[in-house]
Parts: C-alpha cells; structure tokens; sequence
C-alpha cells in the first residue's frame, strides 16, 4: 500500500431517530443495542464519554467493483494524508484505537481506525452532537451485525407482501443507510432485505416483517376491540345498577339481547350505541332509527322500542 496513513471524513451525526425505538422491537421480550449504547450499554448515548468508542470493531460498507477508483467520502487532508479509497478498503474491517479532541470546532474528534488486515491508520472527523445517538457514515458497527445475527437468526416472521419467512443469515451490505443484509426463505424461495440497525422507518426491520399475518392481525385487533367493548358496557351498566328494573330487563341486557318495549338507555346497556341514528320528528312524536353494523336497525317510537330489525 503506497501510504501507511489514509485519511477518510465521516461524521457521527446524531439522530433522535436511532433512539433505540421501535427499528428492532419487532418481539416484545427483545432488544437490539443501538450504535449509540454497544461500548457502554449501561447507560444511554449521551451521558457516555466517547471512550466509549474505543475499541468498537467498524467495517467499511461494500461498494461494487466499479466504485473501486473513488473515495469512501469528500475528506480533507488530516496531516498531509490521503482519504481513503474505495478499492483499499472496501468490506474490510478495523478498530477505534483513539480518539482525540483537539479539532478547532466544538464537538469534532479526530477518531484513528486501525485495519485489521494491515495495520494502517486511516483516520477520521467525528462529530458528536448533543443527542443521544448518531449514525457512522459508510461504516456498519460488527457489534450491532452479532447482536442482530443473536436475535433474528433462526426466527420466523411475516415477510410482507409475501409469506411466513425464517431469517436464515444476516450480513453487510453495501447501503450505508441500511447496513444489515438480511437472508430470508419462505416456502416459495429465498430473498434478501437490507435493514437499518439505527434508521429512518423507510429502512426499519418492521417495515419488511411482521410477527403476524394480516389476517391473523385482523382477527387479533377484532377480537381486542371486542373485548375492550365487553369491558366498557359491563361498567356502563354497573353505572346504572341503581334502576329498578325488572329481571326480564336486566337478564336481556346481561345477555346482549332486546325486546320490544324497552327504553333507548336499555337498548344502549344490551346493544350499545348504534352507528348513526336517523330522526324524524311529526305530529305525533319522534321518530327515531338505530343502525348498527351487520344490518340491524332498531326502531324507537317516542323513546321505546316498536321494532327490531336483525
């Protein structure tokens, strides 16, 4: 290599985004570590002293055959060295050595990366900010690649658009912005989704996978709004224990059942509220019909019950 020392920008831009939010919450008993928190998981990114980073293992993202004669980034020159080219250091991998602050402008570090293979130094401008996460242009995090492989591989989830798909390998890939290649199979074949470990949700891993099928979502969500409504008419009607109504009435609306003559708050307590109700009122009287859904009208004369349409 014709320089032992190469020099690459990249800025630790800080997102609230990468907060650790919902880009990994996919199972509610799992949590990814976010960038931000892989050195000192025990507090959050912005209380961590950037020693933090030291010793984090980063790989350059892949970029294809014909990037190979460009550079990872537009850098300056940090002592009189050369950015880094494409074709030097592309999928390969290194460790944060050291970082020092001694850059004229608040918050820039000069970060050191020291490959693997090599030896070389390259170095970079960090910027941290006062968030409390950020994002390493052209770079993937090998720590957050493990903790991914440890959490997802072997799983099954919803492919969307698709079917039921088992994560079988996770790597990188050669999106800066969704660094995580995931290897899926279904029943009718195999496919890839690059994910975003601390990403916009255009790139989150829920964007592409579910824990359900839609139709088992639907029935789920059905079956929780229907509890939830069994749930608010029994303490409706609770509220109104204090009417002495007679047995036949109270076992009706325990049952979810309505006869003619009964009164409109009765008819609420049985059926609940209707979906629309269409009024008219006359010489003699008002008029009223409840619809709910499923087709079933109840007809009020004056505040009482006259028919039932099921």
């Amino acid at each position: 290599m014709p320089f032992k020392s190469i020099a690459i920008v990249f800025f630790l831009a800080i997102s609230s985004i990468c907060n650790a939010q919902d880009d990994f919450k996919v199972l509610p008993d799992l949590k990814v570590v976010s960038p931000g928190q892989i050195a000192c998981p025990a507090k959050p990114f912005a209380k961590l002293s950037v020693d933090c980073w030291i010793g984090q293992r980063v790989a350059f993202i892949p970029r294809k055959p014909e990037h190979s004669y460009e550079y990872y980034d537009q850098s300056y020159d940090i002592n009189g060295k050369r950015k880094v080219a494409v074709s030097l250091a592309s999928g390969k991998v290194g460790k944060i050595t050291n970082i020092e602050d001694n850059r004229p402008r608040k918050g820039l570090f000069l970060v050191t990366i020291t490959m693997e293979d090599t030896g070389d130094n390259y170095y970079a401008d960090g910027l941290l900010d006062y968030k409390d996460s950020f994002h390493l242009n052209n770079m993937a995090f090998i720590k957050d690649i493990d903790d991914a492989k440890k959490l997802y591989i072997g799983r099954k989830f919803w492919k969307k658009g698709e079917d039921w798909a088992e994560i079988t390998n996770i790597t990188i890939s050669d999106d800066q912005f969704a660094p995580a290649r995931f290897s899926y199979k279904t029943s009718s074949g195999t496919g890839t989704v690059d994910i975003g470990l601390c990403a916009p949700m255009t790139h989150a891993f829920n964007t592409y996978f579910a824990e359900t099928d839609p139709e088992t979502e639907r029935k789920s969500q059905e079956l929780a709004a229907e509890k939830e409504l069994k749930k608010q008419m029994k303490a409706l009607r609770e509220k109104y224990k204090k009417y002495k109504w007679s047995k036949k009435v109270w076992n009706s609306i325990e049952t979810e059942k309505v006869f003619i003559g009964m009164t409109k708050l009765q008819a609420t307590l049985a059926w609940g509220e209707p979906e629309s109700v269409n009024r008219t009122i006359g010489s003699w009287g008002e008029h009223e019909q409840w619809v709910y859904t499923l087709k079933s009208y109840l007809y009020f004369e004056n505040g009482i019950l006259k028919a039932i349409q099921n």
